[in-house]
């Protein structure tokens, strides 16, 4: 049996397509009206919705209507709580690379060609 999905899934699945990938750096930038992160993409309403949808899904935005208009930006909670998932590998490979860079410095040099 497969584990429950979690946040981090969701996370991840959502950064798996450029467009949302990208929908994030801009919104990282601002806040932005959906037409406004339509625009770039030439995508239709339903089809950015959707994009849209998903990174909703994942905790990574978040949106507010204003009038007849629909404003998105970061949410700052989902990031950090990818950052945060993040990190620990982070400081998992930092390690690695450490103990690879003091085993080359210790070889003797005729070992190192």
């Amino acid at each position: 049996m497969l584990p429950a999905v979690t946040p981090i899934d969701r996370a991840f699945t959502a950064l798996s397509h450029p467009v949302r990938r990208n929908i994030i750096e801009r919104l990282l930038e601002g806040e932005l009206t959906v037409g406004e992160i339509a625009r770039p993409y030439g995508l239709r309403n339903p089809t950015i919705s959707r994009h849209l949808k998903v990174l909703k899904e994942a905790q990574l935005i978040v949106s507010t209507v204003d009038g007849r208009q629909h404003r998105c930006r970061i949410n700052p909670n989902g990031i950090n709580e990818l950052q945060s998932w993040l990190k620990r590998y982070e400081k998992f490979w930092t390690g690695q690379f450490d103990a690879l860079q003091r085993f080359v410095e210790t070889r003797p040099v005729a070992d190192r060609s």
